[in-house]
């Protein structure tokens, strides 16, 4: 926070599991209690997904093929006796024309009505998910994993081999549209994600007393979610499994893409 110095973020800080000896864990950092923030943020919030327009129905029109006119041969005449040689090659009489069978009613064609235009509607608006009250947080490098599952300010969030130890258990605690601390399960749910302003890392720390780079915009993306901080507009960004996570502008990559479960 911007009254106290936060752990600076190294480049590839280790994580381990609970129960792990502690690498080169830096020490915490002590952080100035921030002003609460309003009860309901400001702009900002979940893009609200629209649905696809439906497709135009086709028309069907089945024309029938009507089978080929049929012609009537007459009875073959008898030969005269004595003929002559014009004669032994009779030119048959022309068959007398008929017309095409009536084709089958199931098999007309159908007219199709013209169609009236009509005045376009409103897309109807698809609810949002519902994010589960407690959940396991994971991106593309592992699940975010409070650090040795230590119960102390400043201490480091990062990314780790899912395990469902309450390092990884996260509460969503909203506090507007869209808008949750994160609280984590390992501290009894009484520090949350916080953004340190300094280096752009995240950490947890107690909270209350809060400010608004302990709360996150959740909002649905291709894939999952991205995390966006309240205060830096900036979003969650993995680096690793076991290195410590922050904050980064948001750009769609899949290192910003987080699954509630």
């Amino acid at each position: 926070d911007a009254s106290a110095v936060g752990p600076a973020r190294p480049d590839s800080a280790p994580l381990v599991e609970a129960g792990r000896p502690l690498a080169g864990q830096p020490p915490a950092s002590a952080e100035a209690p921030l002003p609460s923030p309003p009860a309901v943020p400001g702009p900002g919030g979940s893009p609200v997904p629209t649905a696809a327009d439906a497709p135009a129905p086709t028309g069907r029109s089945p024309f029938a093929t009507p089978p080929a006119a049929t012609a009537t041969a007459p009875s073959p005449a008898a030969p005269a006796p004595a003929a002559s040689a014009d004669d032994r090659n009779p030119v048959a009489p022309a068959p007398t024309p008929t017309g095409p069978p009536r084709p089958d009613p199931g098999d007309a064609a159908t007219p199709t009505a013209s169609a009236t235009p009509t005045q376009s509607t409103q897309p109807t608006q698809q609810p949002k998910p519902q994010l589960p009250p407690v959940a396991q947080i994971t991106g593309t490098n592992g699940a975010l994993d409070n650090y040795s599952s230590l119960n102390q300010d400043g201490n480091m969030v990062g990314t780790y081999t899912a395990n469902g130890t309450p390092a990884q258990l996260w509460e969503l605690q909203q506090v507007g549209e869209g808008m949750y601390y994160l609280r984590n399960a390992s501290s009894n749910f009484t520090k949350v994600l916080d953004q340190d302003r300094r280096s752009g890392s995240v950490q947890i720390w107690t909270s209350p007393p809060s400010g608004w780079n302990q709360v996150w915009a959740v909002s649905p993306v291709q894939g999952g979610y991205r995390l966006s901080n309240a205060e830096s507009k900036m979003c969650l960004t993995s680096e690793g499994i076991g290195l410590g996570a922050h904050v980064t502008p948001c750009s769609g990559a899949a290192n910003q893409v987080w699954t509630f479960s």
